[in-house]
């Protein structure tokens, strides 16, 4: 295996983590702003999820998530 500087290799590969998550972050803060704002579209969101997240029944031996 050859020698490949490992200091600057590492350091090259943070930046490039960093650089990676900090457009990741852009990207979702984009995507965030774009949502639709709409009242009825925004309810219609709360229900979908509501519905989602509901327990299911107790009975069924499931554990509540």
């Amino acid at each position: 295996m050859t020698y490949l500087g490992g200091g600057w290799l590492f350091i090259i590969i943070d930046v490039i983590a960093v650089v990676v998550l900090a457009a990741a972050m852009l990207y979702g803060n984009a995507l965030a702003r774009r949502a639709p704002r709409d009242p009825a579209t925004r309810r219609a969101q709360e229900e979908a999820t509501r519905k989602l997240y509901h327990p299911r029944d107790r009975d069924t031996g499931r554990p509540r998530a």
